[in-house]
């Protein structure tokens, strides 16, 4: 982790400080992940809708039709999710490697 703490131009952590970052940062992106996933949140609808906007927008100014196709919607939706799983898992799996360094050391 140090190359990752210096590149942000931090100081070096404590053990413990390594620690409660892992549990920290597990913490949050499997609740980001779970938010994604999970339909009845609302967070990972509102991220798509957004995008379709963008696109839209973008499509409008180089003098396109504005409308998004199903397929690309739906693509835009599974990747959403996808991204929404990837942090589902992670951020659990960086749970357990905080609290099993707090537990080592």
């Amino acid at each position: 982790m140090d190359p990752l703490i210096y590149a942000a131009g931090a100081a070096r952590l404590s053990p413990v400080g390594e620690c409660v970052f892992l549990l920290l940062m597990g913490a949050f992106s499997g609740l980001v992940g779970w938010g994604l996933v999970l339909n009845r949140t609302g967070f990972g609808e509102s991220m798509v809708q957004y995008g379709n906007q963008v696109q839209g927008d973008f499509r409008e100014s180089c003098g396109r039709s504005r409308e998004v196709t199903p397929g690309e919607d739906r693509a835009r939706r599974l990747i959403v999710k996808s991204v929404g799983w990837v942090f589902a898992v992670v951020g659990p799996v960086l749970v357990v490697a905080g609290v099993a360094r707090l537990i080592v050391r």
